[in-house]
């Protein structure tokens, strides 16, 4: 009976934490803020995709790191507008695969490299 206690409290946890969001806000209007953030991530030399507009977010591309065992991270930003501020919601996203073959695995939220894109975002916008 404890071993099912243990396993499903183990579950809730789980759920609990990836409903976690990072966002960060300003007052602004949805426009301005999508413009700076843009912006800001261009800067940062993070490539951009560009079929994405205000209403649908921005998406970043897919950056590589590490030796044979490969992660790729990308961000997607979501412009929510609340009266006068907007509240951006960063999810960052990461993917891994072994050096050299063919397909990534499934993309899994990353809570902790959310935290420092929002982090550092707001300290380059002085929001």
């Amino acid at each position: 009976m404890a071993n099912k206690w243990i396993v499903g409290a183990l579950a809730v946890a789980a759920t609990v934490s990836a409903q976690e969001q990072v966002t960060i806000s300003r007052e602004m209007n949805t426009t301005s803020a999508y413009q700076a953030v843009l912006t800001q991530l261009k800067k940062d030399g993070l490539d951009v995709n560009l079929n994405f507009s205000q209403d649908a977010g921005i998406e970043t591309a897919l950056t590589e790191s590490g030796g044979i065992w490969k992660t790729g991270c990308f961000y997607k930003f979501t412009f929510i507008p609340n009266g006068n501020k907007t509240t951006v919601r960063i999810v960052a996203y990461t993917k891994k695969r072994v050096k050299g073959a063919a397909g990534w695995t499934a993309a899994k939220e990353d809570i902790d490299r959310s935290r420092a894109e929002a982090f550092q975002l707001q300290r380059e916008l002085n929001w």
